[in-house]
Order: C-alpha cells, then structure tokens, then sequence
C-alpha cells in the first residue's frame, strides 16, 4: 500500500522533472535552478490546476506549463509547451492559465480549482 508520504514524494520527483525538463528546453542549459512551490489543498473529490510562464534568458522564448493534482497532492496530469513572442509576463501567464484549462478540460478534469 502506498503511503500519503510516498505520493507525496513522487509528487515532487515528477513536478521537478517536469519542470527541468521545461527549463533545459528554453534554455538549453542543464544547470538552472528550480524554486520550492507551495501547494494549497483542494477537497476530496477536487483537483487543482497550477499554471505558470517562464520566459528564456534571450526574451523572446516562453515555457507554459500546467500541472494537475489530486486532493493528496498528488501530480496526476502535467503539460509542458513553448510560445514565441509575447508582449509580457501578464500575457504570458493568462496564455498559461487558458492552456491549462484547456489541457485540463481535454484530459477530463472538470471538478477543477485553478
């Protein structure tokens, strides 16, 4: 049986491969750092969505990225895409957050926090 602790660390090992990955493809630098996220929990029966843009040292390339959880914590969907091109942050992250309902919506997460 698997331990609320054990996903929970599996959890992580797959958000932090899942975001390495995100930054070594905008960057093609596989020495940048990953910062610690703190998650808010949903209720049972719920998943939360969490999107985010990264944008590359050059400026011009954009990392959207979508994960979905259980109640638990637990990654349960992950998606990762590259943009060119966008004005700003502001832009980049409502890109985000309508790519991660979108994602969400395909991969039939309806009862949905974001």
């Amino acid at each position: 049986m698997v331990t609320t602790a054990q996903k929970t660390q599996r959890s992580i090992v797959n958000f932090n491969s899942a975001s390495t990955t995100l930054l070594e493809t905008l960057s093609g630098c596989p020495n940048l750092l990953t910062y610690d996220v703190h998650r808010i929990p949903c209720d049972s029966g719920c998943y939360k969505l969490d999107v985010d843009a990264t944008c590359s040292i050059e400026g011009y390339k954009w990392g959207i990225d979508a994960i979905v959880r259980d109640y638990e914590g637990v990654v349960v969907a992950v998606s990762c895409s590259q943009v060119f091109s966008l004005l700003n942050s502001e832009v980049a992250e409502a890109l985000a957050m309508q790519k991660g309902l979108k994602f969400a919506k395909e991969v039939f997460f309806l009862n949905l926090i974001a």
